[in-house]
């Protein structure tokens, strides 16, 4: 009796510990309980055999009677702790440790995630600050524009460009002292020249050729501004020499001295820039003519143009010649015979200042018609091998279409061509005329004239395929300093011919300075440092004829507004360039003359 009442009892207590089993969803300890129930189950079961024949039978009868309800209970599935409950239990909880282990997965996962998170927003601060950074150096760069650029470049170039043009012309050694202020001197009137013609150039353009006219017309009117500036450089030349006017009143020594100076660098200053614009001039007209439908679409017959173009300067040549000798015939007949220093007689001082006056007219114009002649011929020549380089026959402003390295490289390296071929010619001019100077007026003296075209001729072709080839290359960096048509793409240009030339002028004076190298030589290295004027003067056109066009797009009329400020600028150039630069060169190239004479005498 009393051990089933302890049985049901203890039955009663495991339903409670199952409930609260159930609640706290323990699968282990739930599984232990069961095993519990069934052995107390069992344990009834055994007790109510042996109360069967025993005393206190009502009492067993009625915890029998429990016994069975509770069994019944158990059976029926009415309550929650039934067999099926006690499974489903079972099931429940097994959900519940897998969703346990999920949510312990899940709460990894949720640290993981928060970690990340936090990595993240560590990450997007440290991208913010950099944006922050970004953008106030962006904001600094947005103060300055390109054209900041270019004035910066123009300023630090500027000035390094000045002192280093201070460093040459105060070199220890004469030679190189006088090589600066010659390159000093040929890059002012290249650029007066070439800001002049191309004022005037835009306003035929403009006035004639705008509306679109047939190439034969286009080649007659670049004929005919080249015949105009050859006519000026002979009529100009002849008339800053004073060699058509009477001579003066008798001058003391010192006074002659002074207005000699003064006439020889007037002469020497517009023979000089008419020389240039009659050779840009005959550029422009050759290249119209290699333009021509029959050049224009193969490079050897493109090379037509440089010989006619030499063909041309020697006929207008000789007929100056001979309109000289025809003028000034009648002047020598009756210019009396004086030999020596002039006297205080009139006829004898007026016969003296005539001669005097002639030699300076003849020397500067036939100088300046070599120069003319040999800037037009050697800038056809280079252009055609341009042609044959590239493919392409670019005009003579323009600096064509992106080339690439190894093109570049080639075209450079075909400088040293002209270099050659300029020694090589000087030599045999040497070897050829020998002695004094030919009659004027006979062949041997048109032979040397031509001869001494086609060695400055290469001289010059030397320059234009240098300068050229650094226009292309300018071209490759277009993404640094922007279209080769920029400004400033054309300063970076003419600051980095200033250097190099620079640089070859301080090198092909070592060259000459060495005792190895002959006199043949050493002329033929002076006319390519000469012709570097070309390098520099160009360049620098180039970027003062686009800040005068900037300038003039501004206003009201463009056109005549550019013309103006061309003639205000050249207007600024011509008196300090007379009075100054090229007063150095006279001085320098006398002292030359006066120590070769010197050496001659000694030998």
């Amino acid at each position: 009796m009393s051990a089933m009442k302890a049985a049901t009892d203890n039955a009663k207590e495991l339903q409670k510990k199952l409930l609260l089993l159930y609640n706290k969803k323990r699968q282990a300890a739930i599984t232990a309980e069961i095993c519990e129930i069934s052995a107390a189950a069992n344990a009834i079961e055994a007790a109510d055999k042996k109360g069967a024949a025993g005393p206190g039978l009502g009492v067993m009868d009625n915890e029998n009677s429990v016994a069975e309800d509770f069994m019944k209970e158990l059976d029926s599935g009415d309550v929650p702790d039934t067999w099926n409950a006690i499974k489903q239990l079972l099931a429940e909880d097994a959900a519940l440790e897998g969703t346990k282990e999920q949510r312990q997965r899940a709460e990894e996962e949720m640290q993981q995630m928060r970690q990340q998170e936090t990595e993240e927003r560590l990450r997007a601060e440290q991208r913010r600050a950099k944006l922050e950074e970004e953008m106030e150096l962006e904001e600094e760069r947005e103060e300055f524009t390109d054209v900041d650029f270019a004035e910066s470049l123009m300023l630090l170039g500027g000035i390094s460009f000045v002192m280093t043009l201070f460093y040459l012309v105060n070199d220890e050694d004469p030679d190189m002292r006088f090589y600066s202020w010659r390159v000093i001197s040929a890059t002012l009137s290249i650029f007066s020249a070439v800001l002049i013609f191309s004022g005037i150039n835009k306003l035929i353009h403009f006035y004639l050729l705008s509306h679109g006219t047939s190439p034969s017309f286009k080649l007659l009117f670049a004929f005919i501004p080249m015949l105009i500036y050859f006519f000026l450089l002979q009529l100009g030349t002849a008339y800053h020499s004073a060699a058509l006017t009477a001579a003066p009143a008798v001058m003391e020594e010192k006074e002659l001295e002074e207005t000699w100076g003064k006439l020889e660098r007037r002469t020497r200053c517009w023979a000089t820039i008419l020389a240039h614009l009659t050779g840009f001039g005959s550029i422009h007209c050759g290249t119209v003519l290699q333009h021509m439908p029959w050049l224009r679409d193969s490079p050897g017959a493109s090379f037509v143009a440089a010989p006619a173009m030499f063909l041309l300067a020697a006929v207008l040549n000789w007929c100056a010649r001979r309109v000289r000798e025809r003028v000034t015939s009648k002047t020598y007949q009756r210019l009396p015979d004086s030999t020596g220093s002039h006297d205080h007689d009139v006829s004898a001082w007026a016969g003296e200042w005539q001669r005097w006056t002639y030699d300076l007219w003849t020397e500067n114009v036939i100088d300046a018609e070599h120069d003319s002649a040999a800037l037009a011929v050697s800038f056809l020549l280079v252009q055609s091998c341009r042609f044959a380089f590239s493919g392409q026959l670019a005009d003579e402003m323009t600096p064509g279409q992106k080339k690439s390295q190894r093109t570049i490289e080639e075209f450079a390296g075909f400088s040293l061509v002209f270099a050659v071929l300029s020694i090589v010619l000087v030599v045999a001019g040497r070897r050829i005329f020998r002695g004094a100077a030919p009659t004027p007026g006979t062949l041997k003296s048109f032979l040397r004239r031509c001869l001494a075209l086609l060695q400055l001729s290469s001289a010059m072709a030397f320059a234009w395929t240098l300068l050229f080839s650094a226009r292309w290359e300018i071209t490759r960096f277009s993404g640094y300093v922007g279209p080769p048509t920029s400004l400033t793409s054309r300063i970076s240009l003419a600051l980095a011919i200033s250097f190099c030339a620079a640089l070859i002028i301080k090198m092909l004076d070592f060259v000459i300075d060495l005792e190895s190298t002959e006199e043949d030589a050493d002329e033929a290295l002076g006319n390519i440092i000469s012709s570097l004027g070309i390098l520099v003067g160009f360049s620098w056109e180039q970027s003062f004829d686009g800040g005068v066009e900037v300038v003039a797009l501004r206003t009201y009329r463009p056109l005549w507004t550019e013309v103006a400020l061309a003639c205000a600028v050249v207007a600024l150039i011509l008196p300090a360039w007379r009075r100054h630069i090229l007063e150095k060169v006279i001085v320098e190239e006398k002292k030359r003359a006066h120590k070769e004479r010197r050496s001659r005498e000694l030998r």
